[in-house]
C-alpha cells in the first residue's frame, strides 16, 4: 500500500478504534503493524479496565486485497471467570448502523440493552437492542432488534427519580441507559444519602431501580433535592 494511502487509512481506522472506545494501546500497536506489514489480514488485541473488572480481546482487521485498505471487520470480547455475565465470551461484527462500542458490548454481555436511533424506522419508534436468547450460532451471540415505543428520557421524567435530577442530569442518566449502564446515583433521601442503581428494561417498558443487593427500591415522593453528581457503575448482572 503507498504511504499515502496507508497513512489515510489509519486515520480512518484509528478514529473508528477510538471512537469505539479501545484502550489508545490498541492505535499504537495498529501504527506498528500497518508499518511493517505488505499484505494479509491483522489481528488487535487488548487488555483494559472498565469499572474495576479486567477485560481483554482482539479486533480484526481484514482486506479484501494484498495491496488493498483494511477494514475493522469484527471484535472478540473475553470477560474471563465472570459469575455473573450471562455470556462471558462473544464477538461483535462491525457494520454501518449496527456496530456497538466495547462499552455497549460489555453491557450486552451482562444482560442489558441498548438503544439505536430509528434512522430507518418509518414509525419512528426506535430499537432496543439485545444478545439473542437463542443461544450462540458458530460460537457467537447475535444482535436482536426489537423496536420499542419505551424511552429512556420519558421513563425517567415518570419516575420518582425526577425530584432529584435537573434537566441536565437526567439528560446525562438518559444517555447513560441508552448505552446499556446500569447507573449508580447518591440520593439525598429525608436527610440521608441512599445509593440507588438504575438500568433500562424496555421489555416491560419501565427503569428497574435496585440497591447494592440487587433489591428492588421503592423511591418515596418527596419533596425535590439536590442530586450529588451521578457516576456511572456497571455491576454484575448475575443476581435479578
Amino acid at each position: 500500500m503507498e504511504k499515502e494511502l496507508m497513512e489515510a487509512n489509519l486515520r480512518l481506522l484509528s478514529e473508528e478504534i477510538r471512537g469505539a472506545g479501545f484502550p489508545e494501546a490498541v492505535l499504537v500497536d495498529l501504527r506498528r503493524q500497518m508499518g511493517q506489514r505488505n499484505a494479509g489480514d491483522m489481528l488487535l488485541f487488548f487488555e483494559t479496565e472498565m469499572e474495576g473488572r479486567q477485560v481483554k480481546g482482539s479486533l480484526y482487521l481484514e482486506r479484501e486485497s494484498a495491496e488493498g485498505p483494511f477494514r475493522f471487520a469484527h471484535f472478540d470480547v473475553d470477560l474471563g471467570k465472570d459469575p455473573g455475565a450471562p455470556v462471558r465470551e462473544n464477538s461483535f461484527v462491525r457494520g454501518s448502523g449496527y456496530a456497538v462500542s466495547l462499552r455497549e458490548a460489555v453491557n450486552l454481555m451482562e444482560g442489558r440493552s441498548v438503544y439505536r436511533e430509528p434512522a430507518f424506522d418509518p414509525v419512528r419508534q426506535g430499537y432496543w437492542v439485545s444478545l439473542g436468547k437463542t443461544g450462540p450460532i458458530s460460537g457467537m451471540y447475535l444482535l436482536d432488534y426489537t423496536r420499542s415505543d419505551f424511552r429512556a428520557e420519558v421513563a425517567i421524567r415518570d419516575s420518582p427519580l425526577v425530584q432529584w435530577l435537573d434537566l441536565g442530569a437526567q439528560e446525562k442518566l438518559a444517555g447513560e441507559l441508552r448505552q446499556g449502564d446500569r447507573v449508580r446515583l447518591e440520593l439525598d433521601v429525608a436527610g440521608k444519602s441512599r445509593a440507588v442503581f438504575v438500568e433500562a428494561d424496555p421489555g416491560v417498558g419501565r427503569l428497574r431501580v435496585t440497591d447494592s443487593s440487587w433489591k428492588v427500591v421503592e423511591l418515596p415522593g418527596v419533596s425535590r433535592s439536590v442530586v450529588k453528581e451521578a457516576s456511572v457503575f456497571r455491576q454484575h448482572v448475575g443476581r435479578r
